[in-house]
């Protein structure tokens, strides 16, 4: 879900092709239709995080469609935009640069999606990461503007320096699945990676680029799917699946 101007949340359109949106003063809530081209088998995982970027616009971030949707919170309308890429699960969640283009963290694409709000412009970035599914889900952004995936699949923390066009590897290797799902930046400008079917919260120092297990184990699969600093600095993760109980 997205934080739009005005204060209302928008949440993304996956399956039924529709923007949620609540209004958290009024508690009204309403969908809007935003189906484009052939939607009609019900595309699942069409899109996976949405980004507010300065022009006011939600920018949502491609999984199984091929363009980036734009949507306009003013007049409700949704327009697919940039060029289009092949393929499922491309990325997974987005986050907004420094210099105000909308990123896309790879999940099955080997590289990263920028797209530019600007000249209305997508384009792939970074290294190629090689062919592999559910790579990474979710990302954060640091006080310097450096921008890091969430591993999901991935052993490693996906670390990407826009001005350079540097891609790297962070941090301590980890297997299993379905790992960490979403990243909030810390007040101490650490990002902390929310668990999915981990057990603990990941936490990356931004300054050294090591990796740490912290806080108490939970165990079992589909707990937590991202996350969010709320105004009192605590960091919540998000119910997911079948699991009742918000993380803090």
């Amino acid at each position: 879900a997205v934080i739009g101007r005005d204060g209302n949340i928008y949440g993304l359109p996956d399956e039924s092709g529709t923007v949620l949106i609540i209004n958290p003063h009024t508690k009204e809530v309403d969908v809007v239709d935003v189906k484009q081209g052939r939607w009609g088998r019900k595309k699942k995982g069409s899109y996976r995080g949405g980004v507010l970027a300065a022009d006011g616009m939600i920018y949502f971030i491609p999984h199984n469609s091929e363009q980036v949707l734009r949507f306009d919170p003013t007049d409700r309308t949704a327009t697919s935009v940039g060029k289009k890429f092949h393929g499922e699960g491309k990325w997974c969640g987005g986050v907004l640069g420094k210099d105000g283009c909308v990123y896309g963290i790879p999940s099955n694409a080997s590289r990263i999606l920028r797209f530019d709000p600007t000249t209305q412009i997508a384009s792939l970035v970074g290294d190629d990461l090689k062919i592999g599914r559910r790579k990474w889900a979710g990302g954060a952004v640091d006080s310097n503007g450096i921008i890091y995936g969430v591993p999901y699949d991935a052993k490693q923390i996906l670390r990407f320096d826009p001005v350079t066009k540097e891609t790297s590897l962070i941090g301590f290797t980890y297997d299993g699945d379905w790992k960490w799902s979403g990243g909030v930046i810390g007040g101490d400008d650490n990002i902390y990676c929310i668990p999915t079917s981990a057990e603990q919260v990941l936490r990356l120092d931004t300054s050294t680029l090591k990796t740490t297990l912290v806080g108490d184990k939970y165990e079992g699969d589909c707990k937590w799917r991202g996350g969010a600093k709320g105004k009192d600095g605590i960091i919540y993760g998000v119910p997911y699946d079948k699991y009742e109980r918000v993380l803090q």
